[in-house]
């Protein structure tokens, strides 16, 4: 019997505490766990939805005031067409602002026919000049503008490559495409530009030995020349050897053993290898030994595994050079532990490492091949009046092309006898990050003159005019577009010219609108998805509480007996149910937090199981978002207590209506 009591009195409490406590954090781990989902995953959306916003308004401004129709039937757009200053063709935005508002001169050009529309004045009689007076305003705003121009016409590039056996392949790629003029002004375009990667920097020494503006051709005549220019900007840090590599003799180190493989052919050596080990292999200054034996010197020494060397060119070896192979550099690297150290040539060897300058405080003396920055500007580099720089979408670079491809912009256009197939000269001159929308990929972006050029020749219209040109306008926070809009377009129509302009934010654009919408009903279909999981992940707490209330029936009844309201016992329960919501935002949070600062890790171990990307680069950017989201934060921390709270009112109503004389008398 004594057994009997010990048992009751100690091990059944324990055993109803221990199971307690095992529901208790049952409860608070699921919550934690849903939690932590709608955090990390409301964070990573919305990282990944400003990322997107980021690099839509970077291309194309947060904010557009294009040209309505009113303008383009307007006398002050019209005069262009019968004025020989603008030698009878539309002027650019551009040139409007920098050139005469009125170009017509009464004296020498074709009268005004009677039918067109009225001439706009001043109070002063003055032609009215719609473009100035909304660079005026947008600079008044302290708004940071630039006038934009779109075209569309044919790119072919020819490629041209290092073959294998050393000589060169040609191919060529053709795409219809979009023209859009490069913002130079833009404050953040330089975040979507991608520096020259090393495959780039490989490929402008390859095209050292080539000329020509649109087939390119063989010339070593000029290989110095650009090959000076490129190590101007260019300084090579690290060399790896590019497949199977032949190792001259002066790297090896003098008088010391090293293991090596030899290939025979019947009797004879004809290669060694250094990642065999059949003999010991020996340099004894210009002689070399196989096994204790004098071998041929000029027998070749082979490493199969990628070398990486440290570099540093021979500035000598510049002055004579007609070819890469003629550049030399001395460099310090291993193979298969062993050391090597001397002079190569650039030979079966390319670039690993390198810095490259992008940016210049001035002009300098040659300018590089890639975009790159002077002071505050975006340069689109220029060699000629026949060859210009143009921007490919990255998703070129990705399938292969490289700055420094030359090709041509081709167009229809009439000329005397017919319509003629027109080309422009260019070559590539860097990539950029289009975001993810689709139309990114086919649009290049080209220096302003060559678009207007296009659109002034071409017989084709690829653009409705009031959407072909405009101003982009750029703001330090894009969240400020909507009420900027509006102060410009309250500016536009007190200065008279508002039926000129419209005035569209990002989320108005054609081409975006959709996008963004789906963005913002993803984000509220998963809240409200994220919203019903966790009601049903507190609905845990009701049964915990009713488990307990029914344990602590005697305690209830106590307390309430000495004195103890309703109201402060259902508190009792209720507030626990909050608590138990509070620590599982807390653990749900912190849980959060750990994953996304290692997301890289995780999207790494997703891929791994898959067998490839879990995240394409195109639609979510090289890495996701690990910031945490504000908004996701406050939801969590705000609704799961209030949730956990409603959930104890239900065990806490049960607590307070129970009668502590029939809780006495029960047990």
């Amino acid at each position: 019997m004594f057994e009997v009591s010990i048992l009751r009195k100690y091990l059944i409490p324990r055993k109803k505490q221990l199971s307690m406590t095992l529901i208790a954090l049952m409860s608070v781990g699921v919550i934690s766990l849903v939690v932590w989902l709608i955090v990390l995953f409301l964070s990573v959306t919305e990282g990944i939805e400003k990322t997107w916003l980021h690099k839509l308004t970077s291309l194309n401004a947060p904010l557009r005031l294009t040209p309505t129709q009113n303008y383009y039937s307007s006398y002050y757009y019209l005069a262009d067409s019968i004025s020989s200053s603008s030698h009878y063709t539309a002027r650019s935005l551009h040139e409007k602002l920098l050139g005469p508002t009125d170009p017509h001169h009464h004296e020498i050009d074709e009268a005004v026919p009677s039918y067109w529309p009225l001439v706009e004045k001043n109070s002063d009689s003055s032609l009215r000049d719609p473009i100035k007076i909304a660079a005026s305003i947008l600079s008044d705003l302290n708004l940071t503008y630039q006038d934009f121009e779109m075209s569309g016409g044919m790119l072919k590039l020819q490629l041209v490559r290092p073959s294998a056996g050393g000589g060169e392949t040609h191919s060529f790629l053709t795409q219809a495409s979009y023209f859009a003029s490069f913002a130079d002004q833009s404050p953040y375009m330089k975040e979507l530009i991608s520096p020259p990667s090393m495959k780039d920097l490989n490929h402008l020494f390859f095209l050292c030995h080539y000329t020509g503006a649109q087939e390119l051709s063989f010339n070593p005549s000029s290989f110095k020349t650009k090959a000076e220019n490129l190590l101007a900007q260019v300084d090579i840090k690290t060399l790896k050897t590019n497949g199977i590599w032949r190792v001259p003799l002066n790297l090896l180190p003098e008088n010391t053993p090293i293991s090596a493989g030899a290939k025979l052919s019947g009797k004879d050596i004809v290669r060694f290898n250094l990642e065999g080990s059949e003999g010991v292999l020996k340099r004894v200054g210009h002689d070399l030994f196989w096994n204790g034996k004098a071998v041929y010197s000029t027998l070749p020494i082979y490493s199969e595994k990628e070398i990486s060397f440290e570099a540093k060119l021979v500035k000598n070896s510049l002055v004579t050079a007609e070819r890469l192979s003629d550049l030399r550099f001395q460099v310090q690297g291993t193979a298969n532990n062993i050391p090597l150290k001397g002079e190569i040539a650039w030979q079966g060897v390319e670039i690993a490492d390198a810095d490259v300058q992008t940016h210049f405080s001035q002009q300098p003396n040659t300018a590089p091949f890639w975009v790159h920055g002077i002071g505050q500007k975006l340069v689109l580099p220029t060699f000629s009046s026949q060859e210009k720089g143009i921007m490919l979408s990255k998703q070129f670079h990705d399938n292969g092309v490289r700055i420094g491809d030359r090709g041509y912009l081709a167009y229809p256009a009439a000329t005397a006898g017919a319509l003629q197939e027109q080309r422009l000269s260019v070559f590539v001159a860097g990539f950029y990050d289009p975001g993810v929308l689709t139309i990114g990929s086919k649009c290049i972006l080209v220096p302003a003159n060559v678009v207007h050029l296009i659109n002034t020749t071409a017989q084709v219209e690829h653009f409705d005019k009031t959407s072909r040109e405009g101003f982009a306008v750029w703001m330090k926070d894009i969240k400020e577009a909507p009420e900027i809009a509006k102060k410009l377009q309250e500016r536009l129509k007190s200065a008279g010219i508002d039926h000129y302009w419209k005035v569209t934010t990002y989320k108005d654009y054609d081409f975006a609108k959709d996008l963004l919408q789906q963005f913002q009903s993803d984000r509220y279909l998963f809240t409200l998805i994220g919203l019903v999981i966790l009601l049903v992940a507190c609905s845990n707490i009701i049964s915990f509480l009713v488990i307990l209330v029914n344990d602590k029936k005697q305690e209830i009844g106590i307390l309430q007996a000495l004195g103890a309201s309703r109201k402060s016992i259902a508190l009792i329960f209720g507030g626990l149910g909050a608590a138990l919501g509070i620590l599982s935002s807390v653990v749900g949070v912190g849980a959060a937090l750990l994953t996304l600062k290692n997301l890289d890790k995780l999207v790494q171990f997703l891929s791994f199981l898959q067998g490839h990307d879990a995240f394409n680069a195109v639609f979510f950017g090289s890495s996701l978002p690990q910031t945490l989201s504000f908004q996701a934060l406050l939801f969590v921390l705000v609704i799961t207590p209030i949730l956990s709270l409603i959930a104890g009112l239900i065990p806490a109503w049960k607590a307070c209506r129970l009668s502590p004389s029939a809780i006495l008398r029960s047990e």
